[in-house]
């Protein structure tokens, strides 16, 4: 195979990397006038995990990538928008093009578990009655009335077609509802068939003309990787939670300043 070289993203005209995982710097002493500049391939450091990392530098400023990615940016087409990318002989050292994959988080998971390089969870298919971890809670429509009870949170989304993430907020009161109805841990053998609704308003836009008090604003949010790649601009909250697995709370502390990531990425308001 032939070694070809492209420029990095963001770093044109100063770094290339080739399809065989290597990453070279095209000026080469410039920031050091007693050095001429010269093509020089760079050292590339392992990290604690096993995988490479080389640093960058650009406009007085560096920034650590980690080379498989610079790699699958420059060479693997995304049509999918996956973002993370899988060693297909499991070796992290082999950033070769022809070893790396876009996959998404469970795919990476899965490969790893079928090629011996995790061990799969001693939970994995314990779902519902037969996770002995899981909570019973309660369904409640959002005018207050009783729906039915469920034995585990996967279990009411996986029928309902819900987030489990946005049903576990509910039920740890860190949000009023989600996908529509209320819920409510079960704390004893007992528990009521009515609550309260929630706040009515004539101007809401939900199909029930019932809407949490005190919503978050409707920011459209930018997704980025750790080293800054923009990855996509989602509309508002809700629509990271209706196509992701993703606890907004976590992501809303990122943009806060509370967290540096959530879920592997920085987020910001892109308005």
């Amino acid at each position: 195979m032939q070694e070809i070289w492209k420029d990095i993203p963001g770093y044109e005209n100063l770094y290339q990397v080739s399809n065989f995982g290597k990453v070279r710097s095209l000026s080469f002493g410039a920031r050091n006038h007693r050095k001429s500049n010269r093509i020089v391939n760079l050292k590339l450091s392992p990290t604690n995990c096993g995988y490479y990392k080389v640093q960058l530098y650009k406009s007085g400023g560096n920034k650590m990538f980690y080379v498989h990615r610079l790699v699958a940016l420059a060479f693997l087409p995304n049509p999918l928008n996956k973002n993370q990318i899988n060693h297909i002989d499991g070796d992290k050292t082999n950033n070769a093009v022809y070893n790396l994959e876009w996959v998404n988080a469970s795919e990476n998971q899965l490969h790893a578990i079928k090629n011996k390089l995790r061990k799969p969870s001693p939970m994995s298919g314990r779902t519902g009655e037969k996770n002995p971890l899981s909570k019973t809670i309660l369904q409640y429509s959002l005018t207050g009335q009783f729906i039915k009870e469920w034995k585990g949170i996967s279990n009411a989304a996986r029928v309902l077609g819900i987030s489990c993430h946005g049903i576990s907020s509910c039920v740890n009161g860190r949000k009023k509802s989600s996908g529509g109805f209320m819920w409510k841990p079960k704390l004893s053998t007992e528990y009521d068939t009515n609550i309260e609704p929630l706040q009515h308003s004539a101007h809401s836009n939900h199909p029930s003309g019932y809407k949490q008090k005190n919503p978050r604003p409707m920011h459209k949010i930018s997704q980025f990787t750790t080293d800054g790649t923009l990855i996509r601009i989602w509309d508002n909250y809700r629509q990271i939670e209706n196509e992701t697995s993703y606890n907004n709370a976590n992501i809303y502390n990122v943009i806060q300043g509370k967290s540096k990531t959530a879920y592997g990425f920085i987020w910001q308001y892109a308005d």
